[in-house]
């Protein structure tokens, strides 16, 4: 089992600056809909933005360092929660928030195991626990799809990888496939 450790990598600073943006505007959208009654009709598309940003940076910065960042990703999942809770507690979406609950640790388990038999590191782990409760909170079938997807996703670039002169033996970033994979999922689950 090869697991990756952390090792300092330097966050863009406009990444960083989005990123903070990102999450203000998660809250302010959180509390003036709470404020104003229409938790149901924004919070869900703020997350979505929100999980939209943060993902994207993890995109960019696995792809270019081979590393998920516990920084972005641990804060991200926490403040997701956070905004579920609150949508849950004042919508009565409490089998939404379950299913949110459920799909992170259902994720997040395929995902151990995929790093106990594989070479995915905590970080993918950890995305996974993120992608896997975003996807569930909308559909069974999204979570299953961006489940699904990611595998071939990275299997296509590995034959590009490998068509393209790279060997065997090249580590590719798995935290890009899932995150397009889950991208995919949630447009083919949301346009269903």
């Amino acid at each position: 089992m090869e697991i990756h450790e952390s090792r300092p990598v330097s966050l863009a600073p406009g990444g960083k600056i989005l990123a903070n943006l990102s999450l203000l505007a998660l809250a302010g959208t959180v509390l003036l809909s709470m404020a104003t009654q229409t938790a149901g009709l924004y919070v869900p598309a703020a997350v979505l933005g929100f999980v939209t940003i943060r993902a994207g940076w993890l995109f960019l910065i696995d792809l270019r360092h081979r590393l998920i960042p516990d920084i972005i990703v641990l804060p991200t999942l926490a403040a997701v929660l956070g905004a579920y809770l609150l949508l849950a507690a004042t919508t009565g979406q409490w089998g939404s928030l379950m299913r949110f609950l459920l799909g992170c640790m259902a994720a997040g388990g395929i995902y151990c195991l995929m790093a106990y038999f594989g070479s995915l590191g905590r970080g993918d782990i950890k995305l996974g626990l993120l992608l896997g409760g975003v996807l569930a909170w909308y559909s069974w079938p999204a979570w299953t799809a961006g489940l699904i997807l990611p595998p071939f996703i990275a299997a296509a670039v590995a034959l590009i990888a490998l068509a393209r002169g790279a060997s065997k033996r090249t580590h590719l970033a798995y935290g890009p496939a899932m995150v397009l994979g889950s991208a995919c999922a949630l447009v083919i689950a949301l346009c269903i």
